[in-house]
């Protein structure tokens, strides 16, 4: 009976290890490089709802030092190849651009936050492009183009 016992520690820390272990975050759909060369933007996610086109980021510091990213919101877009249009993101009432994080109307991760291996996610709300629209290209000023990325409707 000693011997059972004793072994119940050793299962209950086991099975909390398991519990305390982070999930995997899902394969990007898409990785594109920085222009500086320090930082990769993984596109997460994108879905329609509403009429409305959410497109969610994440910025990682592949660099050895601590970065800073900063561009206006309204150099973010997507394009519609086959009519060759320009959606970009929304804004609300306030004319607040549909994004995180912001600084006003400029989209900000400051340096002090984004140290080398550390991740942050930034999010756009655009408007959703027709139904017969089945793929489009990201545009963020600071990274590469992410080009036909499937919509799921």
């Amino acid at each position: 009976m000693k011997a059972s016992s004793n072994c119940i520690p050793l299962l209950l820390f086991f099975y909390l290890s398991l519990w305390l272990i982070p999930a995997h975050a899902a394969d990007p759909i898409q990785t594109q490089y920085g222009i500086n060369g320090e930082v990769e933007v993984d596109l997460l996610s994108t879905s329609t709802n509403g009429g409305i086109l959410t497109a969610v980021f994440a910025y990682r510091n592949t660099g050895d030092g601590k970065l800073q990213i900063r561009y206006a919101v309204s150099d973010v877009y997507f394009l519609e190849k086959s009519e060759g249009k320009k959606y970009h993101v929304l804004s609300d009432s306030t004319g607040k651009p549909l994004a995180t994080p912001l600084d006003g109307k400029i989209l900000s991760i400051q340096a002090s936050n984004f140290k080398p291996g550390s991740r942050k996610l930034v999010w756009f709300k655009f408007p959703a492009p027709p139904e017969s629209i089945q793929a489009i290209d990201l545009v963020l000023p600071d990274a590469l183009p992410f080009e036909n990325i499937a919509l799921s409707r």
